[in-house]
């Protein structure tokens, strides 16, 4: 017993090392009340350094394990997510260090240890084989998602914000944890691979696992902004501090993709051989399901992004298209749709968080967010405005940058397994994107400066956040070689 307790607290090295930070920064807390907080953000880079550091000594001595009585996975799926996670919260970190809207006011410690918190949820919900786990990582990542939303304090905005995100939260949470239920009420098993011994072997109404599965979705939906449980994303990320906004777009939308492909290829599909082909095995056309609100879910998002004046609610109208986007990889069984999923959330990363670490840095100096306020940027801040440029651009597929590569695989994908119809609704919305991201450059670039546009002071740090997202962005749109293979490899799941 105590050999196999040791044996999982060392498997779960970087959460362990993330709640240790998270603790330390909560003494600091009590103990540093008239420090400016400073320290804590040296602190939190420190502990995500070290988390990472422990997910890459996994990651060389790999070998598929499960801990906690085959509660947690440890496979190359769930530690691509780790990486990510703990990637997402320096950036975060390194944003706050710079925005207006997080380092005038106080509670950085507390600041740290909710960040911290943040990147357990997340990379639980990528490990966890079964269902109480599941609830209680989303649950852990949810609740600090509500605190950071609400952290600029003294915004209504951010409040309300807050408020919404609690609310429609609780309602998504409510919903998925039914569908659990019934789950569990049929399989009599918390055990994902026990419920695929039961689709495989038992028969018992195909209504139940309808309804089951319809809440489990909407309750994984909620977390990466898929129509219909999308609606809570404009105001929460307008109202959310940028860098939070930043997390949620990128970081909170690969966690839930995470779960929901753990939950769908482990409960719902068969793995045939070493060679990881996959059978579905489920009764019910979820997969017919899934491409439907695919479909939905990146023509919502395109259509209703094209009137948006705020760039954040542009950015989450455009966050909600990007998931339909993913979810075309969803909507087929293969080892190389998980790939392109992944490989789509790495690119997505740095071209999403770039756009943002843009948006900061101009509501720093403007105090603004509104697009028409961009109206000649180009001429006050040059490279700034050459690199949203490039951020949108690759955001919207555009050849020679990363997102073009990343559309590409998932098409490719679907096209392998047949969905013709989903790829040509796909390709017909990155072409409605083009308008709404090329009105942010025509501002820039084609129309006049205003005489009392303030210069805009980028700044040393945000320069290099900004220099070092610009890289990979054009890097993998030119040799994307070695990130589709280190996506392939982390498709592998136990």
């Amino acid at each position: 017993m105590q050999e196999s307790l040791t044996k999982s607290l060392f498997l779960i090295t970087p959460e362990l090392i993330a709640t240790i930070t998270s603790l330390v920064a909560l003494i600091g807390a009590m103990l540093m009340k008239k420090s400016r907080g400073n320290e804590a953000f040296y602190i939190g880079i420190i502990g995500m350094i070290g988390s990472i550091a422990a997910t890459a000594i996994l990651y060389n001595r790999l070998t598929l394990d499960t801990c906690f009585y085959n509660m947690i996975a440890i496979d190359p799926f769930s530690l691509f997510f780790r990486f990510l996670a703990y990637t997402s919260i320096i950036y975060v970190l390194l944003m706050a260090f710079s925005s207006r809207e997080i380092k005038d006011t106080k509670g950085k410690w507390e600041f740290v240890a909710i960040l911290s918190g943040f990147g357990v949820g997340m990379s639980m919900m990528a490990s966890s084989m079964n269902i109480i786990m599941i609830y209680l990582s989303m649950e852990l990542l949810s609740v600090m998602s509500y605190l950071l939303v609400s952290y600029a304090k003294g915004e209504r905005r951010s409040k309300e914000a807050g408020l919404k995100y609690i609310i429609y939260g609780s309602i998504a949470s409510g919903f998925m944890l039914y569908g659990m239920s019934l789950l569990y009420g049929i399989s009599h098993s918390l055990d994902l691979r026990n419920i695929l011994v039961l689709f495989m072997n038992y028969h018992y109404p195909h209504i139940i696992v309808y309804v089951a599965t319809l809440f489990v979705l909407a309750g994984f939906g909620f977390k990466i902004a898929m129509v219909p449980m999308h609606m809570w994303a404009p105001d929460v990320y307008e109202g959310a501090p940028t860098p939070i906004t930043a997390l949620l777009a990128v970081a909170s939308k690969a966690a839930g993709f995470a779960v929901v492909l753990r939950f769908f290829y482990t409960a719902f599909i068969s793995t045939v051989s070493l060679t990881q082909y996959y059978v579905n095995v489920s009764p019910i056309k979820w997969l017919t399901l899934i491409s439907i609100i695919s479909a939905f879910t990146m023509t919502i998002g395109n259509i209703v992004a094209i009137p948006q004046n705020n760039i954040k609610r542009m950015l989450a109208y455009s966050s909600i298209a990007h998931a339909g986007y993913m979810l075309i990889g969803l909507s087929i069984v293969s080892k190389d749709a998980i790939g392109a999923i992944l490989l789509y959330l790495v690119v997505y990363f740095f071209m999403n968080l770039g756009a943002f670490v843009v948006v900061m840095v101009v509501d720093n100096s403007l105090h603004t967010e509104d697009i028409n306020n961009y109206s000649g940027l180009s001429r006050v801040s040059p490279g700034l405005s050459a690199a949203m440029t490039i951020f949108l651009f690759s955001l919207t597929g555009i050849p020679p940058f990363a997102g073009f590569i990343g559309k590409v695989v998932v098409f490719l994908a679907a096209v392998d397994k047949g969905l013709y119809w989903l790829v040509i609704v796909a390709v017909l919305n990155t072409v409605v994107s083009l308008y709404y991201y090329a009105r942010v450059v025509k501002k820039m670039y084609l129309e006049a400066t205003p005489s009392n546009l303030p210069p805009i002071k980028v700044g040393v740090l945000p320069a290099i956040i900004i220099i070092s997202l610009l890289i990979p962005t054009i890097l993998f749109g030119i040799w994307w070689a070695p990130l589709e293979s280190f996506t392939h490899f982390s498709s592998f799941m136990y």
